[in-house]
């Protein structure tokens, strides 16, 4: 989550967002696609997010990727 982001917005889309994960049909059409709707807390989501950065940049830094 963006630190400028204002906290009433993150809340919002958070509703918003977790109300369409549990609808029927875009759960459905999640699962068609090969994955598992999932719902997270904000802090949840914001700890996954930080772990999934971590662990992709071990991963760039091992492969020896470099930006042009």
């Amino acid at each position: 989550m963006s630190a400028k982001t204002p906290r009433e917005i993150v809340e919002r889309l958070h509703k918003e967002i977790d109300a369409l994960m549990q609808s029927p049909e875009i759960s459905d059409r999640i699962r068609k696609l090969g994955a598992e709707p999932l719902t997270l807390s904000i802090a949840e989501f914001d700890a996954m997010i930080k772990r999934e950065l971590a662990e992709n940049a071990q991963l760039i830094k091992r492969a020896g990727i470099t930006a042009n």
